[in-house]
């Protein structure tokens, strides 16, 4: 089992994920905006992170780049949830580092083997 920190200040996308996620086998904490996944990932370790782009106190790509610049927490494997969807937005969230990128509406199948191709990464 792997334990998946979702950043989501939407409640309804965070419920679908973390249901989605916890009957897939995994323990999933969720984070309402960029501040409370700091404080989380200050509390607990974490095999991936789910982080959207657009949220209050910090946002996503902060958040990415201050994980990436973290020695002790570089090595986890982040992807990106957004609406954002142009090119130049996908490109900046894999040069921050994340291993992937999922656009929003996305399927729930979809999330899974995203999910579990990062975790394998």
């Amino acid at each position: 089992m792997s334990r998946i920190l979702v950043a989501e200040d939407d409640v309804h996308i965070a419920e679908m994920i973390v249901f989605t996620l916890t009957r897939a086998g995994h323990e999933v904490v969720h984070a309402a905006d960029g501040g409370q996944a700091v404080l989380a990932l200050d509390e607990s370790s974490f095999d991936l992170v789910l982080l959207d782009l657009m949220m209050p106190v910090m946002s996503g790509l902060e958040l990415l780049r201050g994980l990436k610049a973290d020695r002790s927490r570089m090595g986890i494997p982040v992807v990106i949830l957004s609406a954002r969807s142009r090119e130049k937005d996908v490109e900046l969230g894999r040069a921050a580092g994340a291993v992937d990128y999922l656009t929003k509406p996305f399927s729930l199948s979809e999330l899974v083997t995203r999910v579990e191709r990062a975790l394998l990464s």
